[in-house]
């Protein structure tokens, strides 16, 4: 599916400050490739991913002197096979000098087949490749074309006002792509690589206008951190074609890893590369609760001023720096994913709960291999069926160590709705440890509430313990009105209310009650 390369090792060695380090040996990394590129012979532990060359590709540039030559060749046999050599430039004929519109590509002609669009030059040598299947992939590409650069604004990919865009499609059944970059004439040129396994059903639409959105990426510069390179070119995908919602499945890879760093990156875990592409989860949410369809886009203009950072803005310094409070939308995101508040929420499968609960008190704890990781969460589901009516007021005592900063929520929701969010306040916070307390008063209103933590540290080599407690109480009782004689100015007694205040168990009392909670919290007895 998709595919983000570095510009060879200067820009490689570069590395980014905040996405989680991950441990690469010469062995994973044929692995990895293998994978990609030839599943039929891959390790079994390997071949449950998505068909993506992505970061199998980059990583391979990025380490060629690792493999002798006979293993380059077979490497590059897999990867590029029109080239001798992966890190070579292709070996086009020279292409004409460009005149008043796109004739050709910046790569002249290195295929022996030809199909020009009017933006797109694809080419392929397998004689057994369907002329039909080419033309409905030029339809495909210039349909996202017109959606994402003519309808929502995208930078057109660099040097397509003079050339045409490369697109290769390769002989084998690999039904993956990559989208990588190549010195012509001086400068680098975006280019597309597909197999010619994407052609069943509307996936070749789909990978498309994914691969098309990544040529469109390079425009912006190198910015970003790598997930939010394939997080875009996942959720774009829903943009170009609404009807297919091929991107609905990748969201699984958040869903049952939801303590995974938001910003992890990684080609050797199944579990991380995955999460990259359903971090498109976070494109959705900005979209349907902040900045609308064109936010992603303005989050990409964002590093164009930043040309010479290489995969290093942190999303949440940039929402920060475009005028969004990022707290307040990191706590929406947190919430909403807890019954996939969205429109198309029916399509995102459910979280992964640590654990489902329908009698309280409760005692929780992290577990060691779901700890939540920097903005990863943990969600714990408090079924409605625990509710007593005479214990309508929910109270939480929570304790998070490692010196992160933890932000823990009590969501109230009734189906795929988010009805109502008490965040837990610090109460006392020390260099190993922090204490939060929170208070949700009548809590019956609600068909579930979710208990629901996420460390907001930038470090990445930790996950992060916590411990919890749980539970419900009647609600205090009402102050009663004390009626106070007071003699008027004739003489005769009146009667005034001096005490008088609102319950602190109603619903109009709840928020001056929330700042009280570490006065009124006990632990379970």
């Amino acid at each position: 599916m998709t595919s983000l390369l570095l510009l060879g090792t200067a820009l490689a060695a570069t590395g980014h400050h905040h996405t989680p380090a991950e441990t690469l040996t010469k062995q994973a990394l044929y692995d990895s490739v293998i994978a990609h590129f030839d599943p039929a012979i891959a390790s079994p532990s390997l071949t449950d991913r998505f068909a993506c060359g992505t970061g199998a590709v980059q990583q391979l540039k990025d380490h060629w002197d690792w493999f002798d030559p006979a293993e380059r060749a077979e490497l590059t046999d897999l990867v590029a096979p029109w080239k001798q050599d992966l890190l070579e430039e292709l070996p086009g004929t020279p292409a004409p000098p460009p005149g008043a519109g796109p004739s050709d590509t910046c790569f002249g002609q290195f295929a022996k087949n030809r199909h020009n669009t009017e933006h797109f030059g694809i080419e392929w040598d397998d004689s057994n490749i369907d002329w039909d299947d080419i033309e409905d992939f030029g339809e495909a590409l210039e349909e996202s074309w017109q959606v994402q650069v003519e309808e929502r604004g995208w930078e057109a990919p660099y040097k397509t006002d003079q050339y045409k865009l490369l697109v290769y499609v390769d002989g084998s059944n690999y039904a993956g792509a990559y989208t990588t970059v190549d010195n012509c004439n001086g400068v680098y040129v975006a280019y597309i690589v597909t197999g010619n396994g994407i052609f069943w059903g509307d996936w070749y639409q789909d990978l498309a206008a994914h691969e098309f959105n990544h040529a469109s990426q390079f425009a912006y510069g190198y910015g970003h951190e790598f997930y939010f390179w394939e997080a875009t070119a996942t959720y774009i995908e829903e943009q170009s074609f609404p009807d297919h919602d091929a991107w609905a499945p990748y969201i699984a890879g958040y869903t049952d890893n939801p303590w995974i760093a938001l910003n992890a990156s990684s080609q050797s875990s199944t579990e991380i590369f995955s999460h990259m592409y359903a971090m498109a989860i976070l494109n959705f949410h900005l979209d349907e609760y902040w900045g609308g369809e064109d936010m992603s886009r303005q989050l990409w203009e964002y590093a164009k001023d930043f040309p010479r950072t290489v995969y290093e803005l942190y999303l949440p310094d940039v929402l920060e720096d475009l005028g969004y409070d990022w707290d307040e939308i990191y706590t929406g995101f947190m919430a909403a994913n807890s019954v996939m508040d969205y429109r198309e929420g029916h399509l995102m499968g459910r979280i992964d709960k640590l654990d489902w609960v329908d009698v309280l008190p409760l005692t929780g704890f992290s577990e060691r291999d779901t700890k939540p990781e920097n903005l990863g969460q943990n969600y714990w589901r408090i079924d409605g069926n625990a509710y007593e009516s005479d214990e309508p007021d929910l109270y939480l005592h929570f304790e998070g160590g490692l010196g992160a900063e933890w932000k823990v929520l009590l969501v109230g929701t009734s189906g795929d709705t988010v009805q109502r969010i008490v965040e837990a306040e610090v109460v006392d916070g020390e260099e190993n440890e922090e204490t939060l307390e929170a208070f949700m008063p009548d809590w019956g209103e609600h068909a579930d509430v979710w208990v629901v933590m996420s460390p907001t540290v930038q470090g990445y080599d930790d996950a992060y313990s916590y411990a919890f407690d749980l539970w419900a109480e009647p609600a205090p009782e009402p102050e009663i009105e004390e009626e106070v004689p007071v003699e008027s100015d004739d003489g005769e007694a009146a009667i005034f209310g001096s005490c008088s205040t609102t319950p602190a168990g109603t619903a109009s009392g709840w928020l001056a009650v929330l700042g009280l909670a570490g006065l009124l919290v006990r632990r379970p007895r």
